[in-house]
């Protein structure tokens, strides 16, 4: 134990180099020149000892707080270990897109390949490095799921509290529809079989049966069964990342299903009114001068105060001043208009009719040129009772216009 106390005493008297190190290149190696700019940058009194910062070099790799990279000269590794800590230590349990975990999985399958090139040359030391960033990137993704769970957590507990009025209730609901548009619904689609997380991970598994069979025949048990480790990890990686995301999406789906029930009501009854306005209809009680299309008219994502607005501005108004006509005591010679369903019926009974427009002009003179030729057009084209027969040009007069057209005779259709 003393050996991890005076390590530990070690870390913290580095610690900011540490850190600002994982925060500039992660696990990514960096080089000596990369490493001397970052100390410089976080050089403290402690450090007087080390003039030209190559000694401090030298002993953060004695005590393995950094590790040379095999086949590499002058590049260097954070310890594993040590990186784990520190991730752990500065969780921030934020939601990681879909687009994150989609680079992540692609990172899997490409550090699977650098493996297999490992492998192809036997060198030991660069299949423990792959398989120890393997193992980590593995145990990362998971910690993701986690942390994106407790954030999905997070966001319901935030959309749902209304006691708080630090943030309003656009976005509150914000937050969920991001969740749902950025994380739950790509997420979705790329677990599909066709899907990119999917084939991803076939695609590293395939790989990793592969590499299992050809170190059980070339080399170690100990490489077999590390292997075997990733080879679990990963299972357990497939299945886990389904059930993370049905249980976030199990957990979303109603917030987001009721904004989108609440929008949509908002906007139909914001049309429905709009729609009354715009044909005046007679007796409808309706708001006057309120707009009720457009931009202004809210959703459910609007503010507090503008829906109150908008709600204030609707229950104010006068009802419009309705004119009704007097009824004229004689009735007997008001005119009742001619319908066409009265017109097809009349043709029915008279058909065969040698000329359509004679025979209307002939038997409703009442009618006016634009209903009587909007009559003879749905006589001629639209009525299946009859087959029409066209015959030579005429012309026709009605009480304002001459008509010059092709005349038309009815007849009863074949399949009457």
């Amino acid at each position: 134990m003393l050996y991890v106390k005076n390590f530990l005493k070690y870390l913290l008297r580095h610690i900011d180099l540490v850190i600002a190190l994982h925060q500039r290149f992660g696990s990514m190696s960096f080089n000596t020149h990369d490493f001397m700019d970052v100390a410089r940058s976080v050089a403290t009194d402690d450090w007087e000892q080390y003039d030209n910062l190559q000694p401090l070099l030298t002993d953060l790799l004695q005590r393995e707080v950094l590790l040379p990279v095999p086949r590499a000269e002058y590049l260097f590794d954070l310890n594993p270990y040590i990186l784990d800590m520190i991730e752990l230590l500065t969780d921030q349990e934020q939601l990681a897109l879909a687009a994150t975990l989609k680079a992540e999985i692609h990172e899997l399958t490409r550090l699977t390949r650098n493996l297999g090139q490992s492998f192809a040359f036997q060198d030991s030391q660069l299949v423990q490095r792959y398989i120890s960033q393997l193992d980590r990137r593995f145990r990362g993704v998971h910690r993701q799921l986690q942390r994106n769970e407790q954030a999905i957590m997070r966001i319901i507990e935030t959309t749902k509290n209304t006691a708080t009025d630090s943030q309003s209730l656009k976005g509150r609901y914000a937050q969920a529809l991001d969740a749902w548009e950025h994380y739950i619904q790509p997420s979705t689609e790329m677990l599909d079989t066709q899907g990119d997380y999917e084939q991803a991970l076939k695609q590293t598994e395939t790989l990793l049966l592969q590499y299992m069979d050809d170190v059980q025949q070339k080399m170690g048990c100990q490489h077999l069964r590390q292997l075997q480790k990733l080879h679990y990890r990963l299972l357990d990686l497939r299945s886990g990342l389904r059930f993370s995301i049905a249980r976030c999406q199990r957990l979303l789906e109603p917030i987001y299903r009721r904004q989108r029930r609440n929008s949509i009501l908002a906007r139909g009854a914001s049309m429905a009114i709009a729609e009354i306005r715009q044909h005046k209809f007679k007796y409808a009680a309706t708001p006057n001068q309120v707009a009720l299309i457009g931009r202004n008219r809210p959703s459910i994502m609007e503010s507090d105060h503008s829906i109150l607005a908008y709600l204030s501005q609707l229950t104010d108004f006068e009802p419009p001043a309705v004119d009704i006509p007097e009824v004229p005591d004689d009735t007997a010679t008001a005119q009742i208009p001619i319908t066409f369903k009265q017109v097809q019926t009349q043709a029915i009974n008279d058909a065969p009719i040698d000329d359509c427009m004679t025979w209307l002009l002939t038997h409703f003179p009442e009618l006016d040129t634009r209903l009587a030729l909007e009559y003879f057009i749905r006589l001629t084209n639209e009525s299946e009772q009859f087959s029409i027969m066209l015959g030579q040009q005429s012309q026709y007069e009605t009480n304002t216009h001459h008509i010059h057209m092709q005349c038309r005779s009815l007849e009863h259709s074949s399949h009457e």
